[in-house]
């Protein structure tokens, strides 16, 4: 059951209804034990961490920092990490929330972190990850950076052939890269090759 509520917050979000995201995901909790078996461990890690992002993006702070620092607290329940739940995806979260808060070099060191804490076969989180430090640095006004990390983020996508990948970049350099540089030559020259570059 707190599975099937966990994956009924995923939908909302990807429409934009980040509210009806976050109370699926405060449902799912309810149905998780609290007790320190690796899986209802992860399940409650992974909760916890999503709707700390879903919180983050709606400016609840408060709440996506309680809901940080419980997740936080489950890593230390984990003899070893797993892919619902592990060090690199509560980075990811954190790296997250620092960025809803203006942190931006917080946030840039969290997802990096996150990066290397990720293993090379989770090639989708990677690219996602990826995506999110360049968004860090474009944010700061540190175009150059943002747009090599950005690059690096091509030959992943073209790996991948990933729809949903491609369409997530692809939004993050027409909506975001170019709606922060407007008139910068350079990265509109960047957006254009990657067009060409990506998959279709």
């Amino acid at each position: 059951m707190a599975q099937c509520r966990a994956w009924q917050a995923y939908a909302p979000h990807s429409l934009g209804r980040r509210p009806d995201s976050l109370s699926a995901v405060q449902a799912a909790l309810k149905l998780v034990p609290e007790t320190e078996d690796l899986h209802s461990a992860s399940l409650r890690g992974r909760l916890l961490t999503s709707g700390a992002m879903y919180a983050a993006d709606l400016r609840d702070t408060k709440r996506a920092s309680a809901m940080l620092q419980d997740s936080e607290a489950l890593l230390d329940h984990l003899d070893a990490p797993t892919e619902e739940f592990d060090q690199a995806i509560w980075l990811e979260a954190a790296g997250v929330y620092a960025l809803h808060l203006g942190q931006l070099d917080l946030a840039a060191a969290r997802f990096r972190q996150a990066l290397n804490c990720t293993p090379a076969p989770r090639r989708s989180e990677r690219v996602l990850l990826t995506i999110a430090l360049s968004r860090a640095f474009a944010y700061g006004r540190e175009r150059d950076a943002a747009l090599a990390t950005a690059g690096t983020t091509i030959p992943q996508l073209q790996a991948l052939k990933s729809r949903e990948l491609t369409d997530h970049y692809t939004r993050f350099l027409r909506d975001e890269l170019l709606g922060l540089f407007p008139r910068d030559a350079t990265c509109s020259a960047f957006v254009a090759r990657a067009a060409w570059d990506l998959p279709r």
